[in-house]
């Protein structure tokens, strides 16, 4: 099943490292091959939480172009891909692909161009049949026709906002985003949440008649981990240690969210089985 992680706004609530942090948690606490992957032009900051760019005379080691959706582009483009493809091409991040890293593109190619819509389309209906979660960091806003076929074609969407109550104003009044999510699961995710706010999860629960809501805390450990390339370690370590850790609460909501991911899935994979009988 496919999850598209998304924001009405750039760079103001988490998308990235909600992603990378949901993904991680999910890898860890279930037996599921998870595919994380991102359709952002370039190396985003999806793949620096996991791994430091290496140069070597200049240029970089993880040569994009022999791996990631460039590759598999090419494959599709060729009508050679096929299912049990994708793990060629993608980096293994934990053992038994549990979690694969799928690299995003470095050419200079628009990303909205039919073609390029059409190929990632085959990738990622690939994907599906190889894994059992692709988890999918999409560019914020509605204005590019990538971002929306993939909402589109996802089982479920991670809507990121924040405590920002203007953000919040203007997503929730806005029909252009209604219209794009319109029929489609969604989950609420208040990334970098203070509790301390009077903009607590239940007063905006209340205030937007959002039902369908969980929060990522702002954890400054997790934010360096991002930033060093050591998310899994700095999971690994702190998952095994005791209740008085200072990361046991951020953790803690990360299994929350996962478990009711995992149940609205099941949910709409059972919803789905309905109709089609």
């Amino acid at each position: 099943m496919q999850i598209a992680f998304w924001s009405p706004n750039h760079g103001q609530t988490g998308t990235t490292s909600a992603a990378v942090a949901m993904a991680s948690m999910s890898a860890l606490m279930y037996n599921f091959k998870i595919l994380l992957a991102h359709s952002h032009f370039e190396r985003s900051t999806l793949e620096s939480c996991f791994m430091k760019e290496k140069v070597h005379h200049h240029e970089d080691l993880l040569d994009f172009s022999d791996n990631g959706l460039d590759a598999l582009k090419r494959l599709a483009k060729n009508g050679r891909l096929s299912s049990g493809m994708i793990c060629d091409y993608t980096i293994s991040l934990l053992a038994n692909r549990r979690l694969d890293l799928l690299q995003g593109t470095k050419t200079p190619k628009p990303m909205d161009t039919q073609e390029t819509l059409t190929l990632l389309n085959q990738i990622f209906t690939v994907a599906s049949s190889d894994y059992d979660l692709t988890m999918i960091d999409v560019p914020s806003g509605t204005h590019q026709k990538l971002t929306r076929k993939i909402i589109k074609q996802s089982d479920l969407v991670v809507v990121c906002l924040n405590q920002n109550k203007a953000l919040l104003d203007a997503y929730f009044s806005s029909p252009t985003y209604a219209s794009m999510l319109n029929e489609k699961t969604v989950l609420y995710n208040i990334g970098m949440y203070n509790k301390d706010s009077r903009y607590t999860l239940k007063n905006l629960a209340k205030t937007y008649g959002m039902n369908n809501i969980m929060c990522i805390p702002y954890d400054i450990g997790f934010m360096d981990a991002c930033n060093n390339s050591r998310v899994l370690d700095f999971m690994m370590r702190h998952l095994t240690t005791n209740s008085k850790n200072k990361h046991r609460k951020f953790l803690e909501h990360l299994e929350r969210n996962c478990e009711r991911m995992m149940k609205q899935l099941e949910k709409t994979k059972q919803e789905a089985s309905i109709d089609y009988a």
